[in-house]
């Protein structure tokens, strides 16, 4: 009996001071400095995620890109790409950079199982978008299901 009550009470303490520890904040991330050969000699850029793991109740990735400097002015179309694929994505935006990108809010659209995937920057040199520069990506993605 005694035994017991030791037991139930070094349960609720260990289970109380859980409940008390911090949160573990959201890790963001750089992507490697990836190279864009076409957009000129020397010509690196890299991506930024908000974190690298989103629950279920996320509703955005916030991203940005950023060059070393030495591209001129870059054109992109960034997407947070569906389950990896080339082809499909959560969200898109655009715009042009010559340092780096505004944060950018990726909708976080129906994941209806675990999902590993990325953000995909596609890079321009001119403003038509017909002078392809590259494509450089993120860090790995995790989005948890939410439907």
């Amino acid at each position: 009996m005694f035994k017991s009550k030791i037991a139930t009470l070094l349960g609720t303490m260990a289970l109380s001071g859980a409940l008390l520890l911090p949160a573990v904040p959201a890790q963001a991330a750089w992507s490697d400095w990836q190279s864009v050969s076409k957009a000129g000699s020397g010509c690196k850029v890299r991506v930024y995620t908000d974190a690298t793991n989103y629950s279920a109740k996320a509703t955005t990735v916030d991203a940005k890109a950023e060059s070393n400097g030495k591209c001129g002015t870059l054109y992109y179309d960034m997407r947070l790409t569906w389950m990896g694929s080339d082809s499909m994505s959560h969200d898109i935006t655009s715009g042009s950079f010559s340092s780096n990108t505004p944060t950018k809010s990726l909708k976080i659209g129906d994941v209806y199982e675990n999902e590993k995937t990325y953000i995909r920057l596609y890079l321009f040199t001119d403003s038509a978008w017909t002078n392809d520069a590259g494509l450089v990506v993120s860090d790995t993605i995790y989005l948890t299901k939410n439907k």
